[in-house]
């Protein structure tokens, strides 16, 4: 690869990486006040105007909303199985407990 090149390749890695932890302000905020009848309100509104209405599945998309809400938790704050909180001690060490 020439300098010029690889120098350009590099300057676009290392602008794509810089990037991503920025937060975009170009979209809609969400409203402070968001519950649940507004997200049903955005489901009823998907099934009356989607092209296909059959493929809007209510139940999936309340689903699809609690996982989105799960992962916007901060990583401190991750949900584990009771399956985990059980077998803690076996798996982190009686000490770290």
């Amino acid at each position: 690869m020439h300098r010029t090149t690889r120098i350009i390749f590099l300057s676009i890695i290392l602008i794509t990486l810089l990037r991503c932890d920025q937060k975009t302000t170009d979209g809609p905020s969400v409203p402070a006040n968001f519950d649940l009848a507004d997200a049903y309100e955005i489901i009823q509104f998907a099934q009356q105007n989607y092209f296909d209405k059959s493929a809007v599945d209510r139940h999936r998309s309340y689903v699809g909303a609690a996982e989105a809400a799960l992962a916007a938790l901060p990583y401190s704050l991750r949900l584990y199985t009771r399956e985990y909180y059980e077998k803690r001690v076996a798996l982190e060490g009686a000490d770290r407990v």
